[in-house]
């Protein structure tokens, strides 16, 4: 099940931090994001899976290295590494290298542990 990011705030407060380039047009907010969680339903201590489903217009990038995701330590969910995918690769005119990261759409991986006392509603 796809839920908005913005549904689970109170939860998580996920800050999902990027850089973005654009050749002529700035707009603002460029990245749109849908998350989900696998399995919907959770329980005490159980590992879950955090997707994050990413989609970029076709004239912009994120830099891998420009992720972050952080969780509300009060919420009592441990947070995994994360893996970003599919990652390309580009040449970057800004910063004269070769830069890796997304190109129109990807995702977000990472594992989550819930706490002993999570409640189901608490993802609703």
């Amino acid at each position: 099940m796809i839920l908005k990011l913005l549904k689970w705030y109170p939860l998580f407060c996920l800050l999902l931090c990027t850089n973005f380039v654009h050749a002529e047009n700035q707009l603002p907010d460029p990245l749109k994001v849908q998350a989900e969680i696998v399995p919907n339903e959770v329980k005490p201590n159980q590992p879950l899976k955090l997707i994050l489903h990413l989609d970029l217009p076709t004239e912009y990038h994120a830099y891998s290295d420009k992720f972050s995701l952080k969780i509300d330590p009060s919420s009592g969910f441990q947070l995994g590494e994360f893996k970003l995918s599919p990652l390309k690769k580009w040449f970057d005119k800004f910063s004269n290298k070769q830069r890796e990261g997304i190109i129109g759409s990807g995702q977000l991986q990472a594992e989550l542990i819930a706490p002993a006392n999570v409640t189901t509603n608490q993802l609703s």
